[in-house]
């Protein structure tokens, strides 16, 4: 069994986009209209995906229980991009051993995004 995409179901998948495309470098792997709306992938080829389910009878609701979690090389560095593009720290920076950093984000619709930088 291999790990597949999230589903996050959404009013309007911009919002959405402008986070996981235009900020995370998260490529649109395929962008198509349903009949009330729009569904978008996200990531690459092989890889686990972020899929949106965009209609307007779906509410934005705070995803709440779960957090979408990104590699990066600098903790330090991506935090001033979310927190300079309006998405606040709500957590951290943590490190619960020497090997690993995270913060995390309330990213858009109020899904939690986490960080992680990895150190040697």
């Amino acid at each position: 069994m291999k790990y597949s995409l999230v589903t996050l179901q959404v009013s309007h998948p911009d919002p959405f986009v402008d986070f996981f495309h235009g900020i995370m470098k998260m490529p649109v792997a395929s962008r198509r209209k349903t009949d009330d709306g729009e569904i978008v992938f996200l990531g690459n080829a092989g890889e686990p995906m972020i899929e949106l389910v965009a209609s307007p009878r779906y509410v934005d609701a705070a995803y709440a229980g779960f957090s979408i979690g990104f590699d990066v090389p600098s903790l330090e560095e991506t935090t001033a991009l979310l927190e300079g593009n309006g998405y606040p720290r709500v957590k951290g920076p943590v490190s619960p051993n020497p090997a690993v950093v995270f913060s995390l984000f309330s990213g858009p619709g109020g899904i939690e995004i986490e960080i992680l930088e990895h150190r040697n």
